[in-house]
């Protein structure tokens, strides 16, 4: 875990300049084949604040936005909403909702 917490800090926070370390994505994706999988919907923002927890049994990734009337934060959820939608409808559709955060 603590090779984990390196990569953890390297993401979190702030700089010095009080910009956000991290650039995140969310995407939806449906898997094609065992090789290939298709973008159903993404988004992403370089003006999230992300925070990293880690316990034996999960892995929480916290985005901090402005507020909720946040551009990025409505596009984030818009996403999820889709995804639960997209869930609820397919019977046993392979459906996955993706996030990646790159250190900025």
């Amino acid at each position: 875990m603590e090779k984990n917490r390196v990569l953890f800090e390297a993401l979190e926070g702030r700089d010095e300049l009080g910009s956000p370390k991290a650039a995140c994505s969310l995407t939806i994706q449906r898997i094609v084949s065992e090789e290939d999988t298709e973008v159903i919907m993404s988004v992403g923002t370089q003006d999230v604040e992300v925070s990293v927890y880690s316990t034996p049994l999960w892995m929480i990734v916290d985005l901090r936005f402005e507020d909720r009337l946040d551009y990025d934060y409505l596009q984030f959820a818009q996403v999820c909403m889709e995804y639960l939608e997209l869930v609820n409808e397919s019977e046993n559709e392979p459906l996955s909702l993706v996030l990646l955060a790159l250190a900025s």
